[in-house]
This record gives C-alpha cells, structure tokens and sequence, in this order.
C-alpha cells in the first residue's frame, strides 16, 4: 500500500498544497467561528447545517438534506432512543461527481453539549475567541473544529490539485452523535456509504479506531420519606439513588477485572452520574429522586445484554426502582490496526510530517461503530483539543493545518491508489 500511494503522492505538488492550507487556515477559522456561534444542542443543529451546506457547495459538492425517520431506526439494535422530534433537524451528505478506484465519505457531526455554568467561562461558550494559539467556545473541540480542518483540506485541493478530488467522495454532516447516533445512522441508510470513512473527532493528530459500548438510564426512586428531625433507615430516595450509582460503579469495575487481559489498555468502562435530582423540602428526607447515567460496557456483549445487566445491578438494589432506557445504546467496537485505511492514515500522516501517529482505543464512543458493523473501515482522526464537553472548551489552531495537511494528503491517496 505504501508503494501505490506514493506513487499517487509524487503526482501532487505537496508544498503548494501545504502553502494553501497556511493561507486558507484564516478563512477556515471564520467559518469554525461561524459554527461556534450557532447553539447547535439538541434541537437547534439547523443553523450550523445551513453553513456546513453552504461550504460544502463551494467545494463543488451536491448536497442532499435527509430527515431522521425513527421509524425506519426501529429494528435497527444499536440505534439510539430519540430524544426529541426530527423536524427541522436535517441531515447532509454530499457528493461530488467522478469515479475513483476506491470510495471515501468524511463524517462529522454538528451538535455539540449543551455549555452548563455559563458564567464559569473565562469568554462567552457561544462566541468563538482566539488567545495563545487556541480557539475557544463550545463545540470547538467537539467537533467543529475537525469539521473545519475536513474543509480546510478540500478547499487547498480543489485550488492546487483539483483532479485529486474527482472521485467517489463524499462528505456527510449529522445531528445526535452526543446522544444516541441517530443522525449518523440515519445518514448510512440514506445512502452515506463508502470503502472507508474518515471522521474527523479531535484525536490530537493520532487515529481513534475503537471505542467501547455505551448506555444511559434513568433511574426512580421512591420511599416514605420522613421528617429529618427523626431520620429513619431506608426513608431516604437519595439514599437509594447513591446506592444505586454505587451498583452501577462496581458492575463497571467488574467488566474491567473480567476483561483485564482481552481489554485494549486505553478503554475503560466508566460510569458517569450526569444528572441526580431529590427532594422536596430541605426539612424532609427526600421521597423521590431520579439519575441519570452513562454506563460503558464491553464491545463483546450487545447492547441488549448490557442493558439486561444494568437493569439487574440496579434492582438487586432498589427492586422497586424504575428503569428508563433514553439516548444511547451503542455498541462497542475495534478497527483491525493493520486495516488499509489505518496504513493510508499513517503514511499520509508520515507524508506530511514525518511523524507516526498512534492507533488507540478510547473509553468512549462515536459514529464510527455503526460502519464497523456493516464491515466499513471507520477512522476517527482530527486535531488538538482541551476541556471537551467542559468549560473553556477549545481548540489549538496550529493542529487544525497539520491536520488537513494529513487529510490532504489521504484524500488523492485513497481515491486514486490502487486496492491494497
């Protein structure tokens, strides 16, 4: 594969290319600034879609904008659990015309996490603001700004190697990648397919092929309550909340000791309690109390099985207790790092920089596992980021060239190499 892609890299003059990116990387931090100022949460992603269409059209792309239709998501496994109506929450693929030995699709999406404190920001998490080599506002990281450097890498094609982009490519823009994936799978049986798809997540220039399974629950609980002058054992709802977050921590702890050997070291199966509401009165122990929380789980068990035991870990508990499946039941995956696509990626990268990137596995999950699936290579790879989903989220500048450069570079690579 080496051989067949520098022969396809020898026909492009790389350091046109590279100066093109370097004059263009102001131009893409005003649409990165653009999109960061649209409150793209659940929802509201039809404002950021409108600027993503209007860039991928300048890029000679054709663009469809497709409808999530949960119906058509019903029998599918490892769809997320709608949240929310899909109208007016379009998705985008587009397309440019040409034939290609090999097809790519560049997938990214649009909605970002709500900003939480907002007076905790040191500048306001809707505007974007630039200070020490860093872009900062929400969705920056997460994932605008791969989304930016995807651009950024065409725009310097079509102007220094316009022929490097004739070809099956195509680039796709989705809704609820942070809630459930619908939009991306969504896009998939839309027709958003390829020999191998690149997915720009912030993955600081290295290549993200795995991730592990995801839930989210809800969990109610109820007691008798009681007046807090006289406590009384087991009056408490928060009380069986906390235990029921604490069940839910050791059945995490234990996919870890039973996957200790088989496990890639950098996955790990956390459980977040991102939301707990109790209470009714300070005076009183609380009668009702409901959490909410992310529960990740080994890509070798279906997400009906990890549901069945997360259901079991909260009712030897609280028997009682209500359990609500919301958002996310993903499944885990793991790209093969000897796949094509990982040895285009690295030598693209090494092209460029003359540097190897490390291929990993995260503790989280993202669009890729629904190609990985149906037997599609999926790379998540884009630049530097601090304080995802946190406050002060951010972007460092200088990743987002380096990393259109590698993209550049795999673009003409992939399309237009010989099969491996």
């Amino acid at each position: 594969l080496r051989g067949l892609m520098d022969s396809v890299l020898r026909q492009i003059d790389w350091n046109a290319v590279d100066r093109s990116i370097a004059s263009r990387l102001p131009a893409a931090l005003g649409v990165l600034a653009e999109l960061v100022g649209e409150r793209s949460t659940l929802g509201d992603e039809a404002g950021a879609q409108r600027i993503v269409q209007r860039e991928l059209e300048l890029l000679g792309f054709a663009v469809e904008r497709h409808d999530v239709d949960p119906v058509a998501l019903r029998d599918e496994p490892a769809s997320g659990y709608p949240l929310i109506d899909y109208r007016d929450r379009p998705i985008l693929i587009g397309r440019r015309a040409g034939t290609s030995r090999r097809s790519l699709l560049i997938q990214g999406h649009i909605d970002v996490v709500p900003a939480g404190a907002e007076a905790l920001w040191t500048t306001p998490p809707y505007v974007a603001s630039s200070r020490d080599g860093w872009l900062y506002g929400r969705g920056s990281g997460d994932m605008k700004g791969g989304i930016a450097m995807a651009l950024l890498a065409l725009a310097a094609l079509l102007e220094i190697a316009p022929a490097a982009l004739d070809g099956e490519l195509s680039f796709a823009s989705v809704i609820e990648e942070e809630c459930g994936g619908n939009g991306a799978l969504a896009a998939l049986l839309a027709g958003a397919v390829a020999d191998a798809v690149v997915i720009p997540e912030p993955t600081s220039l290295d290549l993200l092929i795995g991730g592990v399974g995801v839930l989210w629950v809800e969990v109610e609980v109820a007691r008798a309550s009681a007046h807090a002058g006289h406590p009384l054992p087991g009056m408490s709802a928060l009380d069986g909340a906390l235990a029921i977050a604490d069940a839910l921590r050791e059945l995490a702890a234990g996919f870890e000791r039973d996957d200790a050997t088989t496990r890639p070291p950098t996955e790990r199966y956390h459980v977040n309690i991102g939301t707990l509401t109790a209470g009714e009165w300070i005076s009183n122990m609380p009668a009702q109390a409901r959490l909410g929380a992310r529960v990740g789980y080994p890509s070798a068990r279906s997400p009906a099985e990890a549901q069945a035991l997360v259901r079991a870990a909260i009712h030897a508990v609280d028997p009682g207790a209500g359990v609500r499946f919301t958002g996310f039941r993903a499944e885990g995956y793991l790209l093969d790092g000897d796949d094509p696509l990982v040895a285009a990626l690295v030598r693209s990268h090494q092209h460029a920089h003359d540097v190897t990137p490390v291929a990993t596995s995260g503790s989280a999950t993202n669009d890729a596992r629904f190609y990985a699936r149906r037997g599609i290579p999926a790379v998540c790879f884009g630049p530097t980021c601090r304080n995802i989903h946190g406050v002060d989220e951010g972007v460092e500048i200088a990743s987002i060239a380096a990393g259109a450069r590698t993209l550049a570079r795999l673009i003409p690579g992939w399309l237009h190499g010989s099969p491996a």
